[in-house]
């Protein structure tokens, strides 16, 4: 994993990956063996949706590099 101190440096990693990358795919979670969901309100109040909790993305930079991302969008903590 990079992490960098620096904010303009961690920015230039990432956008490495998200915004100049190629997609690889994203994660397949083995847990929880049910994924956690959240509601989430639609535009304008009308109904609301559903979103995982964990969502991820793999990427390859343009050098070449793996990056791994996972967000848990939830307040919880989660092991997976």
């Amino acid at each position: 994993m990079v992490w960098h101190q620096d904010r303009g440096a961690k920015q230039k990693t990432v956008k490495k990956f998200l915004a100049c990358g190629q997609l690889v795919r994203p994660l397949e979670f083995r847990k929880p063996s049910r994924m956690p969901m959240l509601s989430m309100a639609t535009m304008h109040g009308r109904g609301a949706g559903r979103v995982p909790s964990l969502m991820s993305d793999v990427s390859r930079s343009p050098d070449g590099g793996i990056g791994v991302f996972a967000v848990n969008a939830s307040t919880k903590s989660l092991e997976f």
